[in-house]
């Protein structure tokens, strides 16, 4: 930004002002200004990503008369520092404890990009997994993002491998997330609902209430409306190859599952088969009492949220996506990834403070 051509033409892209919410011309307002008879110059020389924003640094040059050999030559450099409200909800929570129990079991995160109809595209691996419990929070693996803690200490890094990539918060303002509580079956379905058995591939376009869903081995239960719920009381797998799957579900649209039972209170990756939509499109509530396993040499893409019971992740089984209960354990190879647009709320930008940080001059 320049306010006349001692110092060149300005170049600077027009933005927001930060009160109002108008668009704002940095060069005209600049030019505008009543600063006397000096040429003045501001650069922007860099910009530090700070939790999802930017805070710039800037030169600011200004020189008394317009004989580039004589007079005053002043140069400054400002630092600002974004005053931001709010942040990430925790991707991987376990509101009494969070455990990951080997070294092996790892957390990070990717984005994804939307192709087509079934096509999501999962970037790079990122380091951006947010981390949340109550209690304790203890790692015997690799956290790549942040861990929170509502106690102090509250965050457990155990040797060898133990570590956290991104900022630890331990006390009572760390995170403010609270587990929701989704209600059982019969609350939301007070009138019951049919038994089926599923003894030939079906697809169901619309959610509703069912007490007992069947899935015969070798036969697939697929599930796509995002505008209602499905509300099943219990789910039994008969048979290994028996599956319950997911439609290509449209951009910027989620499916909801609510199940009290699943037979044998764990399922094997291999039966909950969503490889063709973004984790955060698919969220399971789980909202039976009995402690629930995830488990198989698998990979699965979902929310999973336990509002009563126990989760344990195990076996050689990726979980991408968000898991959320009362206690939340990752254990043996398994590893888990985060969907980052699964509730992340990105800091609220609502005030900007500057700092001089160097001031020279000199007399030319």
């Amino acid at each position: 930004l320049s306010n006349n051509n001692f110092f060149g033409e300005s170049a600077f892209p027009n933005t927001t002002n930060i009160d109002t919410g108008a668009a704002f011309n940095p060069i005209s307002a600049f030019q505008a200004a009543n600063i006397g008879p000096a040429n003045a110059r501001i650069v922007l020389v860099w910009a530090r990503l700070t939790d999802g924003n930017y805070e710039p640094i800037f030169r600011v040059d200004v020189v008394t008369g317009n004989n580039p050999d004589r007079g005053v030559h002043s140069f400054s450099y400002v630092q600002s520092t974004l005053v931001t409200s709010g942040g990430s909800a925790p991707g991987y929570y376990g509101r009494d404890y969070l455990t990951f129990n080997t070294p092996n079991n790892t957390c990070s995160s990717y984005q994804y990009t939307y192709n087509s109809p079934g096509s999501w595209a999962r970037g790079a691996v990122r380091s951006n997994c947010p981390t949340a419990s109550n209690g304790l929070l203890t790692t015997k693996a690799n956290i790549s993002g942040t861990a929170d803690s509502l106690i102090d200490p509250g965050v457990v890094l155990q040797a060898p491998s133990g570590s956290v990539s991104g900022e630890i918060c331990e006390g009572p303002a760390c995170h403010n997330y609270t587990l929701p509580n989704h209600g059982a079956w019969s609350t939301h379905c007070p009138s019951g609902g049919s038994n089926v058995t599923i003894s030939s591939n079906t697809t169901w376009n619309t959610g509703g209430c069912w007490d007992t869903v069947t899935i015969n081995n070798n036969r697939t239960l697929t599930l796509r409306d995002t505008n209602n719920p499905y509300y099943i009381r219990y789910i039994n797998y008969s048979g290994n190859n028996s599956r319950l799957a997911f439609g290509n579900l449209p951009q910027g649209q989620d499916l909801e599952l609510f199940v009290d039972v699943i037979n044998n209170n764990h399922f094997n990756g291999n039966r909950m088969f969503n490889t063709n939509n973004a984790p955060h499109q698919v969220k399971i509530r789980y909202t039976g009492n009995n402690a629930f396993k995830l488990n198989g040499t698998a990979a699965m893409n979902a929310v999973f949220e336990s509002s009563y019971a126990e989760v344990e992740v195990l076996g050689n089984f990726n979980f991408y996506g968000a898991i959320r209960a009362p206690q939340l354990l990752i254990n043996g190879n398994a590893t888990v990834f985060y969907d980052e647009a699964i509730g992340v709320a990105l800091p609220v930008l609502s005030d900007m403070n500057f700092s001089l940080k160097k001031s020279s001059q000199r007399y030319r």
